[in-house]
C-alpha cells in the first residue's frame, strides 16, 4: 500500500511508519554473511542471545529480520577480520 493512496478509513501511514523500523537485509544476505563468518545458526544465536529457531526463521523469511541485525553482523565481521589479522601477524 502506498502512502500516496491513503484513505482516511485506513491507517496506512501508521503501518508505513512502523514498518520502516523493520526494513532490513534480505534473508539470503543474513545466511550468506553468517556462513562467511563460519557460524552455524546455533552459534550465531548463542553469540547474540536469541534462539537458533529465531535465526532459522529469519533465514527462511518466516520472521522479519530486525534492523539491528545489520549492526550486529558488522561488529562480528570487524572482529573476525581483526582476529584474522592477529593470527597472520603471529605466523
Amino acid at each position: 500500500m502506498s502512502i500516496l493512496n491513503c484513505k482516511p478509513s485506513v491507517c496506512c501511514c501508521n503501518y508505513f511508519l512502523h514498518s520502516v523500523s523493520f526494513i532490513s537485509m534480505e534473508k539470503s544476505e543474513l545466511k550468506k554473511r553468517r556462513e562467511r563468518l563460519g557460524l552455524t545458526q546455533t552459534r550465531l544465536a548463542g553469540i547474540i542471545g536469541i534462539s537458533a529457531n529465531t535465526v532459522s526463521r529469519y533465514e527462511t523469511g518466516t520472521m522479519i529480520i530486525p534492523k539491528n541485525m545489520e549492526l550486529i553482523l558488522e561488529a562480528l565481521e570487524k572482529r573476525h577480520i581483526e582476529d584474522f589479522k592477529r593470527a597472520i601477524a603471529r605466523d
